[in-house]
């Protein structure tokens, strides 16, 4: 808003070839800062406040001994970000991890993370102006997602939808050479390396939800015998239920 930082973190690096010089200080009430004894080149100033995230860089040149470099830095603003997290089919999702990051190599950088809640909204506020994007996973079935955005100005909020993949639905029913259904069995369903785990209901039946599109092999075993069963599915749409 152009009025003074006070108090503000600064620092300095000489950036020309053959040049190590470094230095800290802070901003007085006036939003004035000095560094002595720079060498001669080029520096690179950057700045943040005492609380918050924002910040902001510049870049100057000490042109010859006792020359004095004006420059001048003006942070960026922050804003917030809101959003949910919701399944392909439009669901929230309740206590995932979303991460936010600010997508650039310029100061100020910026990363965090929070949980959604049980609307699978989340937020996340005084993040700097600028790019950011959004990531989260479901550890439980290996769902993930990601969105991006721009905050625009000082004090602007995006909001953001963030979905997770695409999934179906695997299930069946075991049952034994006789016609009655197989109970507690030990089932693995297995796609690209990675398992899930479960067991059949007293009627045999079972059923995976949220599974990624994919082929998946599913293994059957009696834990009290040396009855083995397979099977292989393909999810291949959104909310395609596979019933093997």
């Amino acid at each position: 808003d152009g009025s003074p930082a006070n108090a503000a973190q600064v620092t300095y690096n000489s950036t020309s070839p053959g040049v190590s010089s470094f230095g800290t200080t802070t901003t007085d009430n006036n939003g004035f800062y000095f560094f002595d004894d720079v060498p001669k080149g080029q520096v690179y100033v950057q700045a943040k406040p005492a609380l918050g995230n924002d910040g902001g860089a510049n870049t100057g040149q000490v042109a010859f001994a006792g020359d004095v470099a004006q420059v001048n830095i003006q942070f960026g603003g922050t804003g917030q970000v809101n959003g949910t997290v919701t399944t392909a089919a439009g669901v929230p999702v309740s206590g995932l991890r979303v991460v936010i990051a600010r997508n650039t190599t310029a100061f100020p950088y910026y990363n965090a993370d929070t949980l959604t809640d049980g609307s699978g909204y989340f937020a996340f506020s005084g993040v700097p102006v600028g790019d950011v994007s959004l990531t989260t996973n479901q550890p439980s079935t290996g769902l993930a997602g990601s969105a991006a955005g721009k905050i625009n100005a000082p004090d602007a909020t995006l909001n953001l939808t963030v979905t997770l993949a695409e999934a179906g639905t695997v299930k069946g029913r075991v049952l034994r050479a006789d016609g009655t259904p197989a109970a507690k069995m030990a089932l693995e369903i297995i796609r690209a390396g990675v398992s899930r785990f479960g067991s059949t209901a007293d009627d045999g039946a079972f059923v995976f939800t949220d599974m990624k599109l994919g082929n998946y092999a599913l293994t059957v075993t009696d834990p009290l015998g040396t009855g083995l069963a397979k099977a292989t599915a393909a999810v291949t749409t959104q909310g395609q239920i596979v019933d093997l």
